[in-house]
C-alpha cells in the first residue's frame, strides 16, 4: 500500500516594510488595494486575499485614514 505525504507551507500574506496605520502594520495587499481605491483609472477593485487575512480592513482604509464615516454591508450570512 502507498502513502501520500504531503508538506503544506503556511499561508500568510507579506507586511508591506513601511505602511501602518496608527500602530498597525498594514499588509502588501491592503496597501496595494488603498492605492487601487486612490487611482482615478481604476473603476473596479478586487482584493481575493485568504479569509481572514485584512480584506474587510483594506476596504476600511479610504475612510479610516481619512477619518470619515462608512456604511457597511456584508451580503451572506457567513459574514455577519
Amino acid at each position: 500500500m502507498s502513502m501520500l505525504k504531503l508538506h503544506i507551507l503556511p499561508v500568510y500574506s507579506v507586511y508591506h516594510p513601511t505602511e501602518k496605520v496608527g500602530e498597525m502594520r498594514l499588509q502588501q495587499h491592503q496597501v496595494d488595494t488603498l492605492n487601487a481605491f486612490q487611482d482615478p483609472n481604476i473603476d473596479v477593485v478586487i482584493n481575493v486575499a485568504m479569509t481572514g487575512d485584512g480584506k474587510s480592513i483594506a476596504g476600511y482604509l479610504p475612510a479610516i485614514r481619512e477619518q470619515k464615516h462608512a456604511v457597511v454591508m456584508y451580503p451572506t450570512n457567513e459574514l455577519i
